[in-house]
């Protein structure tokens, strides 16, 4: 039997698949940041990163997801959504946030919005120095453990 398991790496420098191609390494620092990733028994099938800390207008700690990705093969038969409930208890368990934020890339926000709406997260603004993607943003107590 296939089993999914989660992963967690503190590493600044690994490979970060992109949201687009599975096979490009996005190059990203992660120093100060978190990558999860959901293996089956055959290798990675998914990542995320995780940006923790301060707000600077409010001074609530906030937990910012981006970089999350399905490896193409395993799209559309809902283990984006059961890493995303994962991913966000780990968060809440590990890194104890006031909120949880992510962009909607731009591409596919038409899918993605109503995605994240789905799951408890709620629309907050448009970002201007990321492409005016959306943010949504979830309070942890809609993060069921």
């Amino acid at each position: 039997m296939n089993q999914l398991r989660l992963t967690v790496s503190y590493q600044p420098k690994q490979f970060i698949h992109g949201c687009l191609n599975w096979q490009q390494n996005l190059g990203i620092d992660m120093t100060n940041n978190v990558v999860l990733r959901l293996r089956d028994d055959y290798g990675v099938i998914g990542q995320l990163c995780v940006q923790y800390g301060e707000e600077a207008l409010t001074g609530l700690t906030e937990a910012w997801i981006f970089c999350f990705a399905i490896h193409p093969e395993m799209r559309g038969n809902g283990i984006g959504t059961d890493f995303l409930q994962l991913a966000e208890r780990w968060i809440n368990k590990n890194l104890r946030p006031d909120y949880i934020k992510l962009h909607a890339q731009k591409e596919f926000e038409d899918i993605l919005i109503p995605f994240y709406m789905n799951r408890g997260y709620k629309f907050l603004a448009r970002d201007p120095k990321c492409r005016n993607e959306a943010i949504l943003v979830k309070a942890p107590s809609k993060i069921y453990n």
